[in-house]
């Protein structure tokens, strides 16, 4: 079994963030909802590194919590 973490960054300019890393040489493979504005993509650079991009309402949105004021990243 493989084990694997990557960070999860919530933003309020969702897309500049994702952008930005694209910039950085990662490219999109998982974007939520699939299709219209995403919530959520998951970013690769050539399968070694992986980080994932969503909005800062996406925690209320789909499980009710609330975000903090400080830096906000999950692992």
């Amino acid at each position: 079994m493989t084990l694997r973490a990557f960070p999860l960054a919530y933003a309020s300019d969702f897309e500049a963030v994702a952008s930005f890393w694209e910039l950085l040489g990662f490219r999109r493979h998982v974007q939520l909802p699939p299709d219209g504005e995403p919530g959520y993509v998951g970013l690769t650079r050539d399968g070694a590194g992986e980080l994932a991009i969503t909005h800062e309402r996406w925690a209320a949105d789909r499980h009710g919590l609330s975000s903090g004021s400080g830096p906000r990243f999950e692992m």
